[in-house]
């Protein structure tokens, strides 16, 4: 029986949609939302729905009608993290003219949600993690301790364990984020039959969002390509390439409308059976110095097969 919540009424950008293959991790965040204090970890490729899936651990826990305040980490260098996490006094530095809250007094009772944990400096690795020991923190400019009780939520499209081993990241602290760990697959990992859900998922939440005809004329050359294309930017691209559709097409969306840089995909990216194997023949010529009959023998296969492949 699955325990998860249902969150949605209707296709939104503000809500999850729970595939089959994200059913498993969004049980795991729902037993994680029950227990109000855990530090979670969550990790994916760049576009898997990181943040959908923090805010639906927030919105299934007892914090929900409190503060939920995301931050990207990524997006501030040095002390400037630092002021927007944990505040500064008046006069602590050039510019604070006024006593300034940071973002952990902000999600007091809710939670805070960080993202790109794995930019963070060495020195706002030991700050942060005195944090989360000790459930208080202190403005810049100050020397008093302030409790706060929020839950921290972390996520990464590093693989923070290797940034450990790599000494870039504190063992510490890894091992303090990580109590529950959560990890998110890529749009690769997903069946045809799962992707062309998301399609239809994201058609029908750009239709809502930009209020105009719903796309329902797909051409067969479109569904093929769109079902073999790897998106590596996975949700979060597929979800922009349904917007562009939205944007140029009035009726149908043929050939003609998928982006340009698509179209032109790095074979070596590509998850065409076609391209797979091309790729795979010209390494192999490359190894064999060019030699096409040294080459098919190594591939088992006939010189007519190889240089078809190489054409």
């Amino acid at each position: 029986m699955t325990n998860i919540r249902e969150t949605i009424s209707k296709p939104s950008e503000k809500a999850p949609k729970i595939t089959a293959s994200l059913k498993d991790v969004y049980n795991r965040a729902y037993q994680v939302a029950g227990n109000n204090r855990t530090t979670v970890l969550i990790q994916g490729d760049t576009g898997t729905g990181k943040e959908y899936l923090a805010r639906y651990i927030h919105d299934c826990s007892h914090r929900k009608v409190q503060p939920y305040i995301a931050i990207n980490c990524g997006s501030y260098r040095g002390d400037l993290l630092e002021s927007r996490l944990f505040g500064y006094e008046k006069g602590a530095f050039t510019g604070a003219d006024k006593q300034t809250k940071g973002a952990f007094e902000d999600a007091h009772k809710g939670t805070i949600f960080l993202d790109e944990i794995g930019d963070i400096s060495p020195r706002m690795q030991v700050t942060l993690l005195r944090v989360l020991e000790e459930r208080q923190i202190s403005r810049i400019g100050s020397t008093k301790n302030i409790p706060v009780d929020v839950r921290v939520v972390v996520a990464s499209n590093k693989d923070l364990w290797e940034l450990c081993k790599e000494g870039k990241f504190r063992y510490d602290l890894y091992y303090r984020l990580a109590i529950a760990e959560l990890h998110l697959p890529s749009f690769m990992e997903f069946d045809r039959k799962e992707r062309k859900e998301w399609i239809v998922y994201f058609l029908e939440v750009m239709y809502t969002k930009l209020e105009k005809r719903y796309l329902s004329n797909i051409s067969k050359e479109v569904w093929e390509f769109l079902l073999n294309y790897p998106f590596y930017g996975n949700l979060r691209e597929l979800r922009n390439t349904v917007e562009t559709f939205y944007t140029f097409c009035d009726t149908k969306i043929t050939v003609d409308d998928i982006p340009h840089r698509m179209l032109k995909m790095d074979p070596e990216r590509s998850l065409k059976l076609d391209d797979v194997i091309k790729v795979h023949i010209h390494k192999v010529v490359t190894f064999c110095d060019g030699n096409i009959s040294r080459a098919a023998d190594v591939l088992d296969k006939n010189r007519a097969t190889v240089r078809k492949y190489l054409d």
